[in-house]
């Protein structure tokens, strides 16, 4: 029997991911069975279960994607920054992410990740691991501001940063439900948000 090579295997294991994908943003996760994911993946239940052997395995796996995906945009952001603000750089991140951007078609998939999160501990922990990362990039980004001088010293750059995740959370939500014009809002929201911050500081 000829050896399958390991492009074949990730492919064959993107296709499940993608099927699942589309099926948990369909119905989602507790409505989508297994039996979706084969009829959506055009694979056997052997095939599928070679890769993941449960629906829970799927979710978390494809939870951990969109995380890691967040998590990358905002290094990326504070790695290209220059000279620009850190409301420029978080509202430009969000907007090339989820305007059209290769995340958009994720947003509901994102809320289900966020509800899932509540009720599942390894994924819990794992959004906790994640949202670690993604306010302390936040936290250098206004901590680069303090020391350019735009904004006053003494700011608490790790609050100021859980407030703006906060802040980026919900315009994510309004841009599921009453679509993607909010999101051009968001770099002022995110200016407001921090001169209110830095104002108590």
């Amino acid at each position: 029997m000829p050896r399958v090579s390991q492009d074949h295997l990730d492919a064959r294991r993107r296709q499940i991911i993608t099927a699942a994908q589309r099926c948990f943003a369909a119905q989602g996760f507790h409505a989508t069975s297994m039996q979706d994911v084969f009829r959506e993946s055009g694979l056997s239940a052997g095939a599928v279960y070679r890769y993941f052997p449960s629906k829970t395995a799927l979710v978390r796996t494809i939870a951990g994607e969109v995380l890691d995906e967040l998590t990358a945009e905002l290094d990326r952001a504070a790695a290209d920054r220059g000279d620009r603000r850190a409301a420029e750089v978080l509202g430009e991140a969000v907007r090339r992410r989820f305007a059209g951007g290769d995340l958009g078609g994720l947003r509901p998939m994102m809320l289900q990740v966020w509800a899932e999160a509540v009720r599942d501990q390894d994924l819990r922990e794992f959004a906790r691991e994640a949202y670690a990362r993604i306010a302390a990039a936040l936290a250098g980004l206004i901590a680069h501001d303090v020391a350019a001088g735009t904004l006053p010293e003494g700011v608490d750059c790790e609050a100021a940063a859980e407030t703006l995740l906060a802040v980026v959370q919900g315009f994510v939500v309004q841009g599921s439900i009453v679509g993607e014009a909010r999101l051009t809002a968001l770099p002022a929201a995110i200016e407001t948000v921090i001169a209110g911050v830095t104002a108590r500081s």
